[in-house]
């Protein structure tokens, strides 16, 4: 995917179940994973396109935060993964 350019990705259809109530398995932050995904891993660009989709404030700001921390989670699990690679294996846990 990181050789196409943006406007050869095709983009999956909105979600329209959403309750606009900020619940914890929100249909907009599953859509946002999927687009990340599809965009390469591009979670910044993913959490653009679905702001840019959501009129209302609440839910808005809800879900920024909600994709900043998804992608904090997913930068911390590369780290880690990555520390764990090069611990020498003689070394203590």
């Amino acid at each position: 995917m990181a050789d196409k350019k943006e406007s050869e990705i095709k983009i999956p259809p909105e979600p329209t179940t959403c309750c606009m109530s900020g619940c914890a398995n929100c249909v907009w932050v599953e859509y946002a994973e999927t687009l990340a995904k599809i965009l390469g891993d591009n979670d910044e660009r993913a959490r653009e396109i679905v702001l840019s989709k959501i009129t209302d404030p609440n839910l808005k700001m809800f879900l920024s935060v909600e994709l900043r921390n998804l992608k904090l989670i997913r930068e911390q699990k590369a780290a880690a993964a990555a520390a764990a690679k090069e611990k020498p294996k003689g070394a203590p846990k």
